[in-house]
C-alpha cells in the first residue's frame, strides 16, 4: 500500500503531467486499451486547461466542429420515425452510438498537439509507439507459432487478450491481440515505416541497427502471414517513402516475390508442394481471383465489387442525411437474403452512406488536405536543409498516416479505438508539421 501511494504521489508531482500520461496511453494502446483510454482522458484534462490558444483560431477545427454539428444533425433525423427504416432489426440509437467514432477524436486532434509539438517530441512517440507494441509482437509469434489461444487474463480480467485459434484450412491468418487479420494487418503496417526510420538514422551504433534490422524483418514476416492483402500492399508502398534513393532496391526484390508467388498459386504449370508452400503465404483471395481456369462472375469472386455498387445505389437514394450508423448489414441482407456484410468495406462510402455526402466530405476534406500539406513540407521544403534530410520519423509519421487512408479504401480497420486513436495521434502530429519552425525557410522558398 505504502509504495502505490508512493507511486502515485511521484505521478502526482510529475511536471509534465498532461505529457507524461499521453506517453503512457501510448505506449499501452495496443496491449491495455482499456487503461490506455483512462490515460488519455487524464491527457485530455491536463491539455484542456493548459492549452492557451482558441479552438476555432485553427481552421482544421473549425471543419470538424462542422462536421461535428452535421453528424448530431443526421442523428437526430435518423430518429424521426419517418426516416427510420421499416426493419425492426433497426437500432436507431446506433446512429448516435456511431458519433463515438467521430466526435471524440476531432478533441483529441486538438488537444494532443501540444505533445507533438516538436520534431523530437514525434520521434518520442514514435519510439514509445513500438515499445508499447512489442506484447503485440509477442501474441502474434505465440498465436502463429506455439498455438497460444486465448482467452488470456490478468489482474482479475482487468486485462484480456482474445487470441483465437488461426483457421489455416480456410486460408486464415494471424490476428495476435486483434479479432481480426486485417487489423493485425494495420497495426504491423503503423509500426513498419517506423522501423525504417530507425534503421537509416546516421547516428545508429551497429548493434542498435543490427537489433532493428532484425525486428523489421520480424515485422515483415508476420505481416506476410496475416495474409491481409491491405497490408501487403502497404508494406510495398511505404519504402519508397522513407528514403526513395535507396530503398527502392528493397522495393523491387519485393515486388519479384510477390509476382513469383502469386504465379506459383496461379498457373498449373507449378508442382503442388510449390502451390502448397505459396499459399500459406498468399491470401486466399488472391488466388482465387488469379487462378486460370472456370471462373465465376466477377462479382462472385471480388464480392466488394457488389458492396460498394450497393453502398453507392444507397447513398444515391439518401445523400444528404445518409441511412444512420451501422445500417448497411441489414440493409444488405433485405436485398441479398442469403449475404451478410458488417460494412461496405470503404470507410469513405461507409461514412456517406451513415452520414450523408456532406458529412464525410466535411470530416475527410481536411484530412486529405492535411496530408497534401505535410507531404510538401517533409518531402519537398527541405532541399537545402541537412536536418530534415537526414529526419527519416517525419517521413515514417506521414507515411504511417498516407498507407492507413490507402488501406481504407478496400477495408475498415478504423472502427477498433486502438487504430482509430493511433492514426488520429498520427494526425495531430502532421498537424504540427505544418506550424513547425523547421520548415518555414525551404516553405517559403518552394
Amino acid at each position: 500500500m505504502n509504495l502505490l501511494k508512493h507511486c502515485l504521489y511521484r505521478i502526482l508531482t510529475i511536471k509534465k503531467r498532461g505529457e507524461f500520461f499521453f506517453k503512457a496511453g501510448v505506449f499501452f494502446l495496443v496491449s491495455i486499451p482499456n487503461l490506455s483510454g483512462l490515460l488519455f482522458l487524464i491527457s485530455l484534462f491536463f491539455s484542456f486547461f493548459k492549452k492557451r490558444t482558441n479552438y476555432f483560431k485553427c481552421i482544421w477545427n473549425k471543419i470538424f466542429f462542422t462536421a461535428g454539428i452535421l453528424l448530431l444533425t443526421s442523428s437526430i433525423i435518423h430518429n424521426v420515425p419517418i426516416n427510420s427504416p421499416n426493419n425492426s432489426e433497426f437500432i436507431n440509437n446506433n446512429s448516435f452510438i456511431g458519433l463515438f467514432n467521430w466526435i471524440p477524436y476531432f478533441l483529441c486532434f486538438w488537444l494532443f498537439q501540444p505533445y507533438l509539438k516538436l520534431t523530437k517530441d514525434r520521434k518520442k512517440i514514435s519510439q514509445i509507439f513500438l515499445y508499447g507494441s512489442f506484447p503485440f509482437l509477442i501474441s502474434c509469434i505465440g498465436q502463429y507459432f506455439f498455438n497460444w489461444y486465448g482467452p488470456m487474463e490478468f489482474l482479475n480480467g482487468f486485462i484480456i487478450w482474445f487470441q483465437r485459434p488461426i483457421d489455416f484450412e480456410y486460408g486464415g491468418g494471424l490476428t495476435g491481440l486483434f479479432n481480426n487479420a486485417n487489423y493485425a494487418g494495420s497495426w504491423l503496417l503503423f509500426m513498419w515505416p517506423f522501423c525504417l526510420a530507425h534503421l537509416y538514422e546516421l547516428k545508429q551504433s551497429k548493434k542498435v541497427k543490427a537489433f532493428i534490422a532484425i525486428l523489421s524483418s520480424i515485422i515483415i514476416l508476420l505481416l506476410f502471414f496475416t495474409k491481409s492483402r491491405n497490408a501487403w500492399l502497404g508494406s510495398i508502398l511505404t519504402i519508397p517513402f522513407i528514403n526513395s534513393t535507396e530503398n527502392i532496391k528493397l522495393l523491387i526484390p519485393l515486388i519479384i516475390l510477390f509476382i513469383l508467388l502469386v504465379s506459383i498459386v496461379s498457373f498449373p504449370i507449378f508442382p503442388d508442394y510449390l502451390k502448397r508452400l505459396a499459399g500459406y503465404i498468399v491470401p486466399d483471395q488472391i488466388s482465387r481471383t488469379t487462378q486460370f481456369g472456370s471462373l465465376a462472375t466477377l462479382g462472385e469472386i471480388i464480392p466488394r465489387i457488389k458492396i460498394f455498387e450497393f453502398s453507392l445505389k444507397l447513398i444515391k437514394e439518401k445523400p444528404f442525411f445518409g441511412w444512420g450508423s451501422a445500417t448497411f448489414p441489414f440493409l444488405f441482407e433485405a436485398e441479398n437474403k442469403s449475404l451478410w456484410y458488417w460494412h461496405s468495406h470503404n470507410i469513405y462510402i461507409e461514412t456517406a452512406q451513415s452520414y450523408g455526402l456532406i458529412c464525410a466530405f466535411a470530416i475527410f476534406l481536411p484530412i486529405f488536405v492535411i496530408l497534401f500539406k505535410s507531404f510538401r513540407k517533409i518531402f519537398l521544403s527541405f532541399k537545402n536543409n541537412d536536418y530534415l534530410k537526414s529526419n527519416s520519423f517525419e517521413k515514417a509519421w506521414w507515411t504511417a498516416s498516407f498507407t492507413f487512408l490507402i488501406s481504407q479504401l478496400f477495408d475498415i480497420q478504423y472502427f477498433d479505438f486502438r487504430i482509430s486513436m493511433i492514426f488520429w495521434i498520427f494526425l495531430s502530429g502532421l498537424a504540427c508539421v505544418l506550424k513547425d519552425n523547421h520548415y518555414k525557410f525551404n516553405e517559403n522558398k518552394s
